[in-house]
């Protein structure tokens, strides 16, 4: 996974550093390393995690997110994949709480006002995919309407989000990478 990450976020942001060279590290280096490993370590970007066992790619990127972007602890992130099948993912203090995917747009709206209301969070960001040709204008229309007032709505690049995992739909693995993204916000 250390790999897989490494790639995915050195092509995107800083290099990732999984293991240590003495004096390869750059300023704007992210060093993974485990809770007691290079302690004598001075770096102003260093992820400790307790066990590499415990490590999944939401708590890597949650912990990457909040170096990189500051806390997130507050922050609720929905990503929204647009289409005639809709996928909707929310990701609260960096763990996935829900996804789901509807193809009637009202029901979508409903079960995602009826989810939020059960996470105190301090800021709301919902980012919806470039995808969906048609699809997106009224999507984009009701999500507005309904949480326009509340949060802050993004559209994002989602070239190459549609990556099925076991367990979850193409539609809201998609999502919940949609929502990881950053956007350029809707006034």
């Amino acid at each position: 996974m250390a790999y897989k990450a490494q790639e995915l976020l050195s092509s995107r942001f800083s290099r990732v550093v999984h293991t240590l060279d003495s004096g390869s590290v750059r300023d704007s280096d992210i060093v993974v390393t485990g809770l007691h490993e290079y302690l004598d370590l001075v770096h102003d970007r260093v992820l400790r995690f307790t066990s590499f066992r415990s490590l999944t790619l939401t708590s890597l990127m949650s912990g990457i997110n909040g170096i990189l972007y500051g806390d997130l602890s507050g922050v609720c992130l929905v990503g929204v994949d647009p289409g005639k099948t809709v996928g909707i993912g929310i990701i609260f203090r960096g763990d996935i709480v829900g996804t789901r995917k509807f193809v009637d747009f009202d029901r979508m709206v409903e079960w995602l006002r009826n989810e939020l209301r059960l996470l105190d969070f301090e800021e709301l960001i919902i980012r919806i995919g470039s995808g969906g040709s048609e699809y997106n204008e009224p999507i984009v229309d009701l999500l507005f309407k309904e949480f326009g007032s509340v949060g802050r709505l993004e559209i994002v690049n989602e070239t190459n989000t549609s990556k099925r995992v076991e367990g979850r739909s193409r539609h809201e693995e998609a999502a919940l990478r949609i929502a990881q993204r950053y956007g350029v916000e809707l006034g």
